[in-house]
């Protein structure tokens, strides 16, 4: 998940087309309008809405549970049961 798109398949496809992800803020609420950035195209609602994560939850939190998520599914892992932790 970058300012290309929301997932793998969107990133790749916007890369292969030569789109740009940089631009003027359009989806945060922050006091730079003039600075550029390579913003998530969601808004932290939209982000847990769609991730099933907390709303409360900070910004980077919830990018970080969707990028897990992504690279479990990428993984094969079906969810944190199939996880094993050893030492």
């Amino acid at each position: 998940m970058c300012s290309l798109g929301n997932d793998i398949p969107q990133v790749l496809a916007k890369l292969r087309a030569g789109a740009r992800g940089i631009g003027t803020l359009q989806h945060l609420d922050l006091p730079f309008p003039d600075l550029v950035f390579g913003e998530v195209a969601l808004t932290n609602a939209q982000l847990a809405q769609q991730r099933g994560g907390d709303p409360r939850s900070s910004r980077t939190s919830l990018l970080a549970q969707c990028a897990a998520r992504e690279a479990m599914r990428d993984a094969g892992i079906d969810g944190p049961s199939e996880l094993a932790i050893t030492s």
